[in-house]
């Protein structure tokens, strides 16, 4: 085992947890504007000053402008965009304080500059890479003046991890990106070249998934088109409507590039820094290195049905229905070698009234099981439709054509639930029984994602 390359990862998990050892943009340490040039030349210019995504409101003094701003940030198309700006606006204020940018109403509902425009989270600098060089300039200066590092793709992180403070250091991936298909192979004793593709960088999945289906294949991939594949989501397992199909992202990696904590580029593969490869494939995003690239295998594109389902409960509570749903779910989608369910179920309320959505993929061996599900959803509205391959049903599901949203106001915590819990009459009971409990909750919103079926338990998940 590689330990050396391990402990580099170790040493920078370490750097970010002790957060009272970085100098603070209040203390004479701090980085003088010769310094902050210095490191601009060094990056080819590419060094820019941040600001709240919404300072532009403050500073125009202008209705429309703010109301051009508020619009836009609930457009993940427009927040991916924006060095400082988060998917989720929580991660914008201080972490400390709480504080904020954001205009407020005013009495004829007009958004406008309100107070003063705090910087909250927002860090005064960061580095629009273009390639590698400029990350290890950015990880040189950060060590050099003990500035903490913060690792931004398209700031999709649910937790945060993709958010700093003030005075951090923003290494920002999304000026970065790139696509290459290719036959592939890692040249590990017994490898074959497959065929592959290479997200760089900041690419979105959108772009990865309009190349895989014009070169007629299909990647494994999220939902959200403006998630960056070589980021968080790989980093961080990576779950995808397919992966009962065809496993998790981390089952399709091939290789990695990455920059080191002490700067340097390596590469990762199974026979090539294998304790690297396999921390970047689930250990977190930005805690081992800075991934500059991923490549990922590629699967022949197949049919697939979809079924999607809206049903509004009119029981006093949703017990009953979870505990129908659950354990046929479970059968099915353990029901053979083939056999695929995946897809998403989420529990919300809709003007007044719990709702549970049905939104379900089944590959052709598991169509015949359609009825069954909609069996549990009698006299509700329930679409099953048929499409020709992944990117034509993520196309119409979440039209490319529309904005897609962002910008909500809620943190979202997450929990593993072993297959066991649907597989017997106690388990199904208590796990129903915690998912109703939730649901009584009409601002709450529960989204249970399918990690199971032969292409995940063929991988040894």
């Amino acid at each position: 085992m590689m330990k050396g390359h391990a402990i580099v990862g170790v040493l920078l998990i370490g750097a970010r947890l002790s957060l009272a050892a970085f100098c603070r943009s209040n203390d004479p340490c701090w980085p003088s504007m010769d310094d902050w040039k210095m490191l601009n030349n060094s990056i080819n210019g590419n060094l820019i000053l941040l600001q709240p995504p919404m300072k532009e409101c403050w500073l125009a003094k202008s209705e429309d402008l703010c109301q051009a701003l508020f619009t836009n940030s609930s457009n993940a198309d427009w927040r991916s965009s924006i060095p400082s700006a988060y998917n989720l606006p929580f991660w914008e204020s201080d972490p400390l304080s709480g504080a904020m940018c954001f205009p407020r109403t005013d009495a004829t509902a007009h958004w406008v500059a309100v107070g003063d425009c705090p910087r909250g989270g927002t860090p005064y600098y960061g580095v629009a890479v273009k390639n590698s060089s400029h990350i290890s300039s950015a990880l040189k200066f950060a060590q050099d003046k003990n500035i903490r590092i913060v690792i931004k793709s398209s700031g999709h992180d649910m937790q945060g991890r993709s958010a700093g403070d003030k005075d951090s250091l923003m290494i920002w991936m999304s000026t970065f990106t790139g696509v290459k298909i290719q036959n592939f192979s890692t040249g590990c004793s017994g490898s074959i070249p497959l065929p592959a593709i290479t997200s760089i960088g900041g690419t979105r999945f959108g772009q990865l998934y309009k190349a895989a289906d014009a070169a007629g294949y299909v990647v494994v991939g999220g939902t959200s088109r403006t998630v960056c594949p070589a980021g968080g989501w790989i980093q961080s397992g990576g779950h995808s409507p397919l992966s009962s199909f065809l496993g998790l992202g981390v089952d399709q990696v091939l290789q990695f590039t990455a920059v080191l904590a002490d700067r340097t580029e390596v590469t990762a593969s199974p026979c090539n820094r294998a304790d690297l490869f396999w921390a970047l494939r689930g250990g977190g995003g930005g805690s081992f290195a800075v991934v500059t690239s991923v490549t990922f295998r590629l699967h022949p594109k197949r049919p697939l049905s979809a079924l999607r389902a809206s049903v509004y409960l009119t029981s006093p509570t949703s017990l009953p229905f979870f505990a129908r749903l659950l354990p046929l779910v479970s059968r099915l989608s353990q029901s053979g070698a083939g056999v695929a369910l995946g897809g998403y179920l989420t529990a919300d309320w809709d003007g007044g009234r719990p709702r549970v959505t049905v939104d379900f993929l089944l590959n052709s061996s598991l169509a015949a099981a359609a009825p069954a599900l909609m069996g549990l959803i009698p006299g509700q509205e329930a679409h099953l439709d048929e499409y020709p391959s992944f990117y034509d049903w993520h196309r119409d599901r979440f039209p490319w054509d529309s904005p897609e949203p962002a910008g909500y106001s809620y943190n979202w915590p997450s929990r593993l639930v072993p297959r066991g819990m649907c597989e017997d009459d106690d388990g199904v009971a208590g796990l129903a029984a915690a998912l109703a409990a939730m649901h009584q909750d009409p601002n709450a919103q529960i989204t249970v994602a399918m990690v199971a079926g032969a292409g995940v338990s063929a991988r040894g998940a």
